[in-house]
């Protein structure tokens, strides 16, 4: 199938929506899966993205993405930093030493200490 040719009831055998243009837009996700999953590709795929890198990708609010991954379980670390002249946060997965770290003091705390 080309760009400019698309089926006569909008869909796919999937399910997933086919636009004019051509593209697929699956409408069992929300938008808010969506960029939960483009957030963790660009992590993956880079290793850290910036709330400048996030908005121009579509994800107006990536700490709020961020929050959501973290209670998914995702150990994702925020860090201020200047881009383009402004302060803002930039994300990047927990290294190993760091995970270890966390789960020191988690232990010293539930320890009593």
């Amino acid at each position: 199938m080309t760009t400019n040719q698309y089926p006569a009831n909008g869909k796919t055998r999937d399910g997933a929506k086919v636009t004019k243009s051509g593209l697929f837009k699956d409408y069992n996700k929300t938008a808010a899966e969506t960029q939960r999953e483009l957030f963790l590709d660009h992590l993956n795929t880079f290793g850290s993205i910036s709330t400048l890198e996030a908005r121009e990708m579509g994800i107006l609010s990536p700490n709020s993405v961020v929050y959501r991954l973290r209670r998914k379980g995702h150990r994702i670390v925020s860090e201020k930093v200047i881009e383009a002249g402004h302060r803002v946060a930039n994300y990047r997965f927990m290294t190993l030493e760091e995970i270890e770290k966390e789960k020191k003091e988690a232990a010293y705390e539930n320890a009593g200490h």
